[in-house]
C-alpha cells in the first residue's frame, strides 16, 4: 500500500511536508510532492511493480495534468495497449502511468474501465477552470478521506494526515460512534468518527472545482441471472481472479485464516508462483481457538515459507492510532499491520488480502 495526500488551495509546503510524513508507514520506499497555487500533492511509495521508475506524482501535458495514486489496476496491461492504439506513449511499465493517460483519453468514464483497487487524487488544469479529481474503487477498498478547512479541501489515504493542520478541530460524531457502537454499522455512509471528516464513497470520485464539491456514482452492483454456475466456470474465473493480483516484482505473500476463501487463494497462488508463496498467518499460543494447524494447512508439501506469529496483544495499547473509522475488523488491523511490518523485512511486500488497505 502507499499513501497519498494534499490539498485544493493556496500552497503551504510545512504542512504538506507534515501530511505526507504522517503516512511514511503507508510507503517508506519513496516520497514525492507537487505545489502550486491551485493544489498541493504529496505520495509516499511503497514499491510493487517497476521498481526503478513508478515514482510519484505522476504527470502529462506539460504539467497540467498531476496525479498520486495508491492501488493496482488489474487490466491496465490491456488498457495500455488501447491506449497506445489511440496515440499514447509510455515511459514505463507501472499502472500508475495507464490510470493517468486513461483519465487524459476518456475523463471520470476511464474509472468505469479500471479492474482494480485505487484511491487517487488528480490535479487537472487543462481546462481555464481547474479542478481536483478524487475518485475510490467499486468497493472501497483503498481508503480516502477529505474535509473542508479554512478555504481548502484536504484529502488523504488517513485521518491523521489531515490532523496534521493543528487548527482542524478534534470533535466526535457522535452519530457516528452511536451507531457503530450499538448496531455494528460501518461503511453504510460517508462519514467518519471525525466531525467534518468524510470519505469518498465506494464507486464514485468527487469532483472539486472552485469552491463547489459534487460526487458522482459511477458504478452500481447488479446481480446477473444468465451466468454459468458450473464448478468449472466458476474455476476459470477464481483462477483469473488471483492470477490478476498476483503482478509484482518483488515476492508476494498472503494471510490466512483457516477459512475456505484465504485457504482456496493459496492453493491456487501456490501453483501459479510455483510455490513461491509466503504465508503470514496468525498464531495464538496454547489456545483453544488457535487455528493455525489449518491455516496452514494448504502450505503442506506445497513449499512456501510459512511466517506465524504470537504475542499478538503486544502493541494493543497504540491499536487505536490505526482505527480512525468504522470497519467490521478494525480491532485486529493494528495486529495485521504489526505483523506484515514484521515479514516485509524477510521477504513479502505485496499480500493478498480481500481488504488490504
Amino acid at each position: 500500500m502507499c499513501g497519498i495526500t494534499g490539498f485544493w488551495g493556496p500552497p503551504d509546503r510545512a504542512l504538506l511536508d507534515a501530511m505526507t510524513a504522517s503516512l511514511r508507514h503507508r510507503g517508506p520506499d519513496d516520497d514525492g510532492y507537487f505545489e502550486n497555487a491551485t493544489g498541493s500533492l504529496g505520495f509516499r511509495r511503497l514499491s510493487i511493480i517497476d521498481l526503478e521508475h513508478g515514482n510519484q506524482p505522476v504527470s502529462m501535458d506539460d504539467g497540467r495534468l498531476q496525479m498520486v495514486y495508491n492501488g493496482e489496476v488489474y487490466n491496465f496491461r490491456e488498457l495500455r495497449a488501447e491506449l497506445e492504439g489511440l496515440g499514447h506513449t509510455f515511459q514505463t511499465t507501472c499502472d500508475t502511468e495507464v490510470v493517468l493517460h486513461a483519465y487524459a483519453q476518456w475523463g471520470t468514464d476511464c474509472f468505469r474501465r479500471f479492474n482494480g483497487m485505487w484511491g487517487l487524487a488528480i490535479l487537472d488544469e487543462r481546462a481555464s477552470a481547474p479542478r481536483l479529481v478524487l475518485s475510490r474503487d467499486h468497493f472501497g477498498i483503498k481508503p480516502l478521506f477529505y474535509a473542508r478547512h479554512r478555504g481548502r479541501v484536504v484529502f488523504a489515504s488517513e485521518i491523521k494526515a489531515i490532523l496534521q493542520d493543528e487548527t482542524f478541530p478534534r470533535e466526535v460524531d457522535h452519530q457516528q460512534m452511536y451507531e457503530y457502537l450499538r448496531f455494528g454499522l460501518f461503511d453504510h455512509n460517508d462519514g467518519t468518527f471525525f466531525r467534518g471528516i468524510r470519505q469518498v464513497p465506494a464507486a464514485a470520485f468527487a469532483v472539486i472545482e472552485g469552491s463547489t464539491i459534487s460526487e458522482t456514482v459511477y458504478w452500481t452492483p447488479r446481480l446477473s441471472e444468465d451466468g454459468d454456475a458450473s464448478p468449472e466456470a466458476f474455476r476459470a474465473v477464481f483462477e483469473r481472479a488471483v492470477q490478476r493480483r498476483l503482478v509484482a516484482d518483488v515476492p508476494v505473500g498472503i494471510c490466512l485464516s483457516g477459512g475456505l476463501d484465504s485457504s482456496s487463494i493459496c492453493t491456487v497462488m501456490a501453483q501459479q508462483l510455483h510455490d513461491h508463496v509466503r504465508d503470514t498467518g496468525r498464531r495464538r499460543r496454547n489456545h483453544r481457538n488457535d487455528q493455525s494447524d489449518r491455516a496452514f494447512l494448504p502450505c503442506a508439501g506445497r513449499g512456501p515459507a510459512v511466517d506465524g506469529f504470537a504475542d499478538q496483544l503486544r502493541g494493543l495499547a497504540t491499536c487505536g492510532k490505526c482505527l480512525e473509522r468504522q470497519t467490521q475488523d478494525g480491532r485486529h488491523r493494528r495486529l495485521r499491520w504489526r505483523h506484515a511490518s514484521r515479514a516485509n523485512g524477510r521477504g513479502p511486500r505485496d499480500r493478498l488480502r480481500r481488504r488490504w488497505q
